[in-house]
Parts: C-alpha cells; structure tokens; sequence
C-alpha cells in the first residue's frame, strides 16, 4: 500500500547490511550479525505495539537499562517451545557459520564499503541536514500526532527513523524572549474574578498526600462482564461520596513516569513528542524544574517521594531533586516492605505513608507511586484469586481474575489509609488516581475478548483506554462534586483550590485551560460533557498556543517567565 516507503526502508536496510560487513570483513558472519539484530528490532516493535499499543520510538533506547518491562513482555510472549526452538536454530546457525567457508572481503573493499554505507546511513537519520531531506518531503507523509498511523503509512523503519532527529519537544515557530514576557505579563495582570468551586478557610496548613495506584482501573464498570463480588467497594463509596471524577491519562499500558510528571508539574504531554520520556530527555538539562512540591516547600511543607521500586528506574533519584523533593524513598530505604507478588504491596506503601504523617513536626506532602498492579498478572501473582469473572474465555478470565485480586487488595489498603486519616485531627487531603489502563491478555486479548469501547475496529483509539477513576478525600467539611473527566496536569491547581491555598499564576492560567479544554492529550482534547473536540475554537487554538510557549520556556529554554509566574503574593 506505500510502495515509496518500503523501497526506501529497503534501501536502508541495504547500508545497514553494507555497514556491518565492512566492519567485520567475513560475508556469514556479517549476515548473521545483520539479520540477528534486524530481528531482534522488529520483534521488540512488533511486542511494544502488541502490548503497550506504542511502536518502537528512538528514544526508547534511553530506557536500555530498564529491561524489567521488555522482560516481562518477552518471556509472557515466549513459550517453552518456541525457547526450545530458538536455542536449536542458534546451535544450526553456529554450526553452519563454522562449516562454510570463509568468504573475506579485502581491506580496499571494505573501505569503500564503509565510505558509501556510512555516509548514506547517516543521510537517512540526518535527513533534515541532508539531500535526503527532500527525498523525503516528496515520498513520505509525517504524522506527528498519531504515531500509530505514522508507522503504518510510513513503514516501521522508517517511521523510526523519521523519529530519529526530533527532539522531545519542537521549539514552537513564534517563540522568542519577547513572545515569552508578553504571555506571562498577560497571565499575570489578568485577575480571576470567578468564585472558587470549593470554598474553604482552612485555620492551619494541611497534609497533602498524592498517590498515583500503577495500573489502577475499574473493569466493573463493563456491562459484558460479571464478578462474584466488587472488588473495590471502598473506593467505589469514596468517588460516590467525595469529589471524583476520571483522569485522561496519557498513556496505556506503562508510561507511568509521564503521568506523574504531568500531575507534578503541570506541563502537558500534550506539547511533548511521542515516545519521549522527559524525565529521561530532559531534565538533565534542568537543575530546577518548577511544580507543586517547589510550591510546597516555598511554603515550609516537609516534601517526599516515596516509590516502592528501584529509585534509578526513570531517573526519578535524581528528576525529584530538580523538582525540589527534601526526601525520597525507594525499595531500599522504606521501612515496610509487606510483598505481595514480585512487588512491595500497597499495605506496605500505606503503612510507610502513615509512619510519614505520624512522625512529621510540620505540614507534609507526600507523593506516593505504587508497585503492587505492575505488569504481568501471571498465574497465581497474589496467591488464591478470590474473585471470580464471567464473561471472557477461560485464559482472559483467569488474568482479569489476577488483576482483579490486586485491585481487591488496593481497596483494603486504602480504606486503611482513611481509616487512619479520619482519626488524625490535623486536616488532610488525599488526591487518589490511577496512572494508566492495564496490560491484559496477550495482544490485549481481554480488550477484544469483549470488543471494549470497539477495540476490533478502532484499535485503542477510544478515551475508554485512557480514563482511570480518581477521587480526592478530605477529613474536613467541604463541598463535594462530580468533576468528569480532566488531565493529570490540572491536579496542582484543583488541590490548592481545594486546601483554600492561594494559586501562582501558572495555576490560574492552568484553571483557564481547564475551563475550554479539561481533557488534554496529544491525539484527543474533551470538553466538560466529555465529547471529543474535532475542532479547536481560535480562543482554545490560542490558550494552547501560550501553553505551549510557556512550557518550553520553563522546562527548555531559560524559564525567563519562571519569577513571576511562580510567584505568590
């Protein structure tokens, strides 16, 4: 169907194949090298589509020493068979790479070879530098907002390589210094006469506990299915009775990390390229990166992460002192480490979260990111599945029942940690969200199992496979409100509105995004009825257009707007 992109995918294979033999000389050996590593490519992009719904982005390679998801992917994907069958094939091909006869090619050779194969390689991953700039322009066709369809039209090399040169963030066209300080003198000036939604006169500062569950959804809500018990009645009474709503996340699957930059921040993916993680990309840059837990320690909160995982995986050992965390505690610092599976289980984060409150002299924010969820939900994970599902085949019922005994049990681990706030009489405020949709099944079988929001015909495409519930508890009077469906980035703002704190400037113009566009993703913006918007108004073009300015300034350029947007009088 894209003729144009095959061929120029094929060319580059070609180099490629014409690189590695000029290196090592020997035709055999350089054929194996080159088709063993053209495979392993191609499978680990046919199993990120398979699993996460993502290709396989340039900037995954920053991710090479996490190998706790590829993995886990992989060895669910291999069956004992076919590692059988692999092994054979590799004795076979060492076999007969021993057996054939040499076949080396002259130095002289190899020195041309490499001159044109290195040069027109580069060509193609250089291409906005190169006459390959053109060549492209004329064949292939971009499509920046869909990776997806990009790689589908583009092929998967070449919607790769196409990827290869974009840095995580395109600088916007019209910015400049001058652009910069018009925006932000215009969000400062422009003062917000509209009542707050929740009016609260707080006497002392609050506790402030975000706790983003990995992988935390509600199958329930599937008219299809049927489960012997709910397995979340704490937390389906917390969203009835306390201000809730769902998040569009924007990630399936994983991603975890730009979840929370998002709800930390208050920066969008949505002005972030495609596969870019910038925990990874860029906070190398930035010694201070401005967010909520700068707010809160400007203000003399005590300010802690807490991850029950390695503290290096996404960088986050060193991307929560940039964003201005005093402490941060990982597998190996925590107090409580109650398993449960391969994982530290949400009692134990909840244990280690109320040893936090207990012991603080001052007000706290914690923001806490569970483990217990993660991926795989492999054969007995939690012990005995006391939740039975109908309604899939026998295989998908039995990982949704898995899945299912991991969200019964961050049910109970919640109800204790209110359980335990109710009885603290300093106030508190809990912010509870899911940070994206499950993995479930192989090639998410338990989604096409029931066809969920019409997977079959539009793969993963619907907000189905981006909403997570959320809810935010008080121990204090306040009004409570069902908000729909909004972005992680609106978290800041919504919780300071709700502790009765005043909001920076940012977080006002923050508000005003959210009142035209509360649901923000790179391929899908929602309004307040939860619609899809086909079309941006010029007022809405224009708010994401200043937003997007903004963002770049402070999180790439040189936050020349960061004083006084960030400023509370």
């Amino acid at each position: 169907n894209h003729k144009k992109a095959f061929l120029l995918g094929s060319i580059l294979l070609f180099f490629i194949g014409l690189l590695i033999l000029s290196i090592i000389g020997e035709i055999h050996i350089s054929n194996f090298f080159y088709m063993s590593l053209v495979i392993i490519l191609g499978l680990v992009h046919y199993l990120k589509l398979k699993f996460r719904g993502e290709p396989f982005y340039p900037a995954d390679f920053r991710q090479i020493t996490h190998l706790t998801d590829v993995s886990e992917m992989v060895f669910s994907f291999l069956s004992l068979p076919s590692i059988i069958l692999i092994i054979v094939l590799l004795i076979i091909i060492i076999i007969l790479l021993l057996a054939l006869p040499k076949h080396t090619i002259k130095w002289s050779s190899r020195l041309v070879f490499f001159t044109i194969a290195i040069s027109m390689t580069l060509s193609y991953f250089q291409y906005p530098k190169t006459f390959m700039k053109q060549v492209f322009a004329e064949n292939l066709k971009t499509v920046g907002w869909n990776q997806v369809l990009n790689y589908e039209q583009n092929s998967a090399i070449m919607g790769f390589v196409l990827n290869f040169t974009s840095d995580s963030v395109d600088k916007p066209e019209d910015f400049s210094k001058q652009k910069v300080e018009e925006i932000t003198n215009r969000i400062v000036k422009k003062t917000n006469t509209k009542e707050t939604a929740f009016q609260v006169d707080l006497k002392e500062k609050p506790h402030i506990i975000f706790l983003m569950s990995e992988a935390f959804w509600d199958p329930t809500q599937i008219e299809e299915l049927n489960f012997s018990e709910d397995p979340i009645p704490n937390i389906h009474s917390y969203m009835e009775n306390y201000t809730s709503g769902h998040i569009l996340t924007p990630m399936f699957g994983g991603g975890t990390a730009n979840v929370e930059f998002e709800a930390l921040t208050g920066f969008s993916m949505n002005f972030i390229k495609a596969g870019a993680v910038p925990y990874q990309s860029l906070f190398d840059k930035k010694s201070f990166v401005p967010s909520i837990v700068s707010q809160l320690e400007d203000d003399d909160y005590n300010t802690l992460a807490i991850h029950p995982y390695n503290g290096v995986f996404y960088k986050r050992n060193m991307v929560y002192n940039s964003l201005g965390f005093n402490k941060f505690f990982d597998m190996d610092t925590m107090k409580h480490q109650d398993p449960l599976g391969p994982y530290i289980s949400d009692m134990g984060l909840t244990k280690e979260i109320i040893d936090q409150i207990q012991t603080s002299k001052k007000p706290t924010f914690i923001h806490a990111v569970s483990m217990q969820n993660h991926f795989s939900y492999v054969h007995e994970k939690y012990g005995e599945n006391k939740i039975k599902v109908n309604g899939l085949t026998t295989d998908d019922a039995y990982q949704l029942e898995v899945y299912t005994e991991g969200l019964r049990n961050t049910d109970i681990a919640t109800k204790k940690l209110i359980d335990y706030l109710d009885t603290i009489d300093k106030p508190v405020i809990l912010v509870f969200w899911g940070d994206h949709l499950p993995i479930l099944g192989n090639n998410k079988s338990v989604y096409k199992d029931i066809n969920f929001a019409n997977i079959l015909e539009n793969e993963q495409r619907n907000k189905e496979y981006y909403k997570t519930p959320f809810f935010i508890y008080t121990n204090y009077e306040i009004e409570h409100q069902s908000l729909g469906t909004m972005s992680p980035n609106y978290l800041g703002p919504l919780t300071f509105e709700m502790i009765g704190k005043k909001s920076p400037p940012y977080y006002q113009f923050l508000k005003e995004v959210y009142e035209e566009i509360p649901g923000l993703k790179n391929d899908m913006k929602l309004n307040h009825n939860e619609e899809v918007i086909n079309e941006l108004s010029s007022k809405q073009q224009e708010l994401l257009n200043e937003y997007k300015i903004i963002q770049y300034d402070l999180l790439v350029d040189k936050q020349i707007s960061l004083p006084k947007l960030f400023k509370v009088d």
